[in-house]
């Protein structure tokens, strides 16, 4: 049996440069993505603004997991949309089992004037997850609900501290 996780984070600030260096600092999605506390890998794939993303192992006692996503970014006329796509993790080197991970999300940026620009983060992830066979004894509604609030509240630290990260590096109190 598997368990959809799914949860998303949102943040709304400015950064105090133009909009042409914003969207040069955002340029570089993949130095990007590695300011996420819980990344571990960004390998470049074959496609522009594509990207194979591993996290850190997560979990507890003697059972951890590796959540590799493949990560697509496309850049319009306000910011960038990612999106994800599927692959075989079968392929994924881990010495912990591999959980695929699927994000979507967007990077708008606005043009508050010539020296500040409005930035809004907004992702979501979806997880795949072999539930274990003590959970399956469990009501499935409150597995759900429970997993998709505990990733809601992941997600919306790691936004908080994304952008605490790009504060930083416009040398911002964040």
């Amino acid at each position: 049996m598997i368990l959809t996780i799914k949860g998303t984070g949102k943040k709304n600030g400015e950064i105090p440069v133009g909009m042409a260096k914003a969207k040069e600092y955002f340029s570089d999605l993949g130095a990007f993505v590695q300011k996420i506390e819980d990344v571990e890998t960004v390998k470049p794939l074959g496609a522009p603004l594509t990207y194979l993303v591993t996290d850190k192992p997560i979990g507890a006692f003697n059972y951890y997991v590796t959540i590799v996503s493949v990560l697509v970014g496309e850049w319009h006329d306000k910011g960038m949309t990612l999106s994800s796509r599927d692959f075989d993790t079968d392929k994924i080197k881990s010495e912990h089992q591999v959980l695929k991970g699927f994000i979507e999300g967007e990077l708008v940026l606005a043009d508050l004037g010539a020296d500040r620009t409005g930035v809004d983060l907004s992702f979501t992830m979806t997880i795949e997850f072999p539930l274990p066979g003590a959970l399956r004894l469990m009501p499935q509604a409150l597995v759900k609900s429970t997993s998709d609030g505990i990733m809601s509240l992941k997600m919306g630290a790691t936004v908080e501290a994304l952008y605490k990260k790009v504060l930083n590096d416009f040398q911002l109190a964040g």
